[in-house]
Parts: C-alpha cells; sequence; structure tokens
C-alpha cells in the first residue's frame, strides 16, 4: 500500500490538499502532511481510540483508501465508516470490495445474478461440502484457488484427480473455503471499467499479458521479493501489450459486454479491473474483479485510462466530483 501511495504525484491535483493517515500492523496510527521516509519515521504513533478525534479534527471532504487485500480493506474501511464523519469514499462501497478480495463470493454474487457463465465453470468447497468432490466429473486441467489471497498465491493447476485433491486440501489449510474451476486455456487479459458522472460506462485500455496459453500468471511474475533480508518487494518489469481495439473489434465488444454486464449485475461504483482468460473460440472469462486503484502513476487503472485518452488529473477530478455528489446527497 505504502509503495502505491509514495508514487501518487499529488501536485499534479490542483484542486485537493492531501493529509495521511497511516495505519500500522499493531493497531497503532500516525498522522502526516507526507510520506517521506523521515518523517514517517519521526512521526507519533497512536492506539486506534484517538482516530475518531483526528478525523474529526482534519474533517476530510473525501477519503481514498489505499490498503487492500480481504481483512485489511474491510476492517479499516468499517473503523473510518464506523467513525459518523460524513465524508465519502471515493471508489466502490465496502461491501463490494469484501466481495472482490474472496473470490468464493465473487463467484456466488455473480451466480445470483445469473451471470455464472461469465467465469470458467466452477465450484466452491469448504470442509462441510468437501467429500463430494470426490464424485464430480472433472474436466482437466483444473485450478484450485485459496479465494482470499493475492497475487496469485495459493493457485495450483492441477491435471488429474489426485494431485487436485492435494491441493484442495492445502487450500482448505490456509482459508475457510476453495475454489475449483475449469482452467482456460488461451489469453490472459486485463482492463479496466469507469462510471462517469452521467452513469454512463467507459471501457478503459486492455492489456495481454504474454504467457504461455497452457500457464498461469504467477507471483514470480507479476511481483519481485529482494534478495536479502530487509529489502523491499518491487514490481517486476511488465510483460503486456494493449489490445489495439480498433483492430481487434470482435474482442473488444465481447470484453466489453462481458464486463459491463458484471459491473452492472453486481452494481459496482466508480471504477473496477477485470482479470479475464480468453479460450480459442473467442468466449472471455472473469478470473477476478479488482476494485483498488491507487491513481499513482504506475497503476493499473492509471496506465488503462492513459492508453484511451482519460489522463490522470482529468480521472481523478471525475472520481472526486462524483464521490462529492455522493457526500452532498448524505448530508441533505
Amino acid at each position: 500500500s505504502l509503495l502505491y501511495t509514495k508514487s501518487i504525484k499529488v501536485e499534479q491535483f490542483e484542486n485537493y490538499s492531501f493529509k495521511f493517515i497511516m495505519c500500522y500492523p499493531d493497531e497503532t496510527f500516525s498522522y502526516v502532511s507526507n510520506l517521506n521516509d523521515d518523517t514517517l519515521a519521526e512521526s507519533e504513533k497512536f492506539t486506534m481510540e484517538r482516530l475518531p478525534n483526528v478525523i474529526r479534527e482534519i474533517a476530510p471532504d473525501l477519503m481514498l483508501m489505499q490498503a487492500f487485500g480481504f481483512e485489511t480493506c474491510g476492517k479499516y474501511r468499517r473503523i473510518f465508516e464506523n467513525i459518523g464523519n460524513p465524508s465519502i469514499f471515493m471508489g466502490p462501497k465496502t461491501d463490494l470490495h469484501l466481495i472482490s478480495n474472496d473470490k468464493a463470493l465473487t463467484r456466488k454474487a455473480l451466480e445470483s445474478c445469473g451471470l455464472a457463465s461469465a467465469m470458467a465453470p466452477g465450484i466452491v468447497v469448504s470442509e462441510e461440502n468437501r467429500d463430494c468432490v470426490h464424485d464430480l466429473p472433472f474436466q482437466f486441467p483444473v485450478i484450485v484457488k485459496v479465494p482470499t489471497l493475492e497475487d496469485s498465491k495459493g493457485v495450483t493447476k492441477c491435471l488429474d484427480k489426485d494431485f487436485m485433491l492435494t491441493a484442495l486440501d492445502m487450500a482448505l489449510e490456509l482459508g475457510e473455503s476453495a475454489v475449483i474451476e475449469k482452467f482456460i486455456t488461451g489469453k490472459e487479459l486485463r482492463t479496466g471499467v469507469i462510471e462517469d458522472e452521467n452513469g454512463e460506462l467507459i471501457l478503459l485500455g486492455i492489456f495481454e499479458y504474454q504467457i504461455d496459453p497452457d500457464g498461469i500468471r504467477g507471483f514470480e511474475e507479476k511481483l519481485k521479493k529482494g534478495s536479502n533480508k530487509g529489502e523491499k518487494v518491487t514490481f517486476q518489469p511488465q510483460y503486456y501489450q494493449y489490445v489495439n481495439q480498433n483492430e481487434e473489434n470482435d474482442l473488444v465488444e465481447t470484453v466489453k459486454d462481458v464486463c459491463f454486464n458484471v459491473f452492472k449485475a453486481v452494481k459496482l461504483q466508480d471504477w473496477a479491473t477485470f482479470d479475464m482468460r480468453v479460450n480459442e473460440n473467442g468466449n472471455v472469462y472473469v478470473l477476478e474483479i479488482n476494485l483498488f486503484n491507487s491513481f499513482a502513476e504506475f497503476g493499473v487503472m492509471t496506465r488503462l485510462a492513459k492508453n484511451v485518452g482519460i489522463g490522470n488529473p482529468e480521472f481523478f477530478d471525475m472520481m472526486a466530483r462524483k464521490a462529492l455528489k455522493r457526500r452532498e446527497t448524505s448530508l441533505q
């Protein structure tokens, strides 16, 4: 989260001023005017009991959550929302963050909206229904996922039932449930959708990752751990190209239909990114929905928006105006 937040060029957002609240794993926080290393090191830490008073002192008009992950995002958004300040978060609602951060909940949400076909065929497995897996006629290969882990951790491609059952046992040790779904051979894409001030949806750029059609995009392809203890995690060099939306009309229209339908059915708000696989017949399947957006220059949403001519200041301003309008409505 700090890596993204430090990379935001706040000076480009001329009509806004920023304050930062850093929340730490030890249930403390600090209130700072910038994120320089020296400032953070010297900042005073407070217990969470002080947080309501600090928020009321700042009296922000808007909030932008930079935490991501199932536990962290849900936990801290709830803390800030329960303070009772009329400020409104930019971006999707907290409940939707919780759904998107749990792939089992995402699958159940889409199924309940009649959009099961937007995902690869699959099931959610827990300890309670694990025994039924033995009798199901799986078509291999399949993917076993730990629903609440990020960056492809806990994702295993299985070529046979014995390996799948082993992977399932490991997944259930790491989480309360697991997802088993058919592996889709083909391209892996990522795109973004934003909702403008009139409620119209806009398809952003589309990444096509340069991967083996029979492989998966794993943790090592996304992030690089420091070779020495204490070194920070960094991003791997990007290995994608943008889909030419003027040349690949059929693919673009299919991606747009699937993502727009999901966005509307799940009642998303402001923005979302979608990871997808596309098989040889051009069918698009959603792997996951991601609602994190930092507005950092290297952020996914920032790059996807820029690819279709929406600069970061314009993007931020559009989302801020929407959130301010929601705030005004809540105060009436």
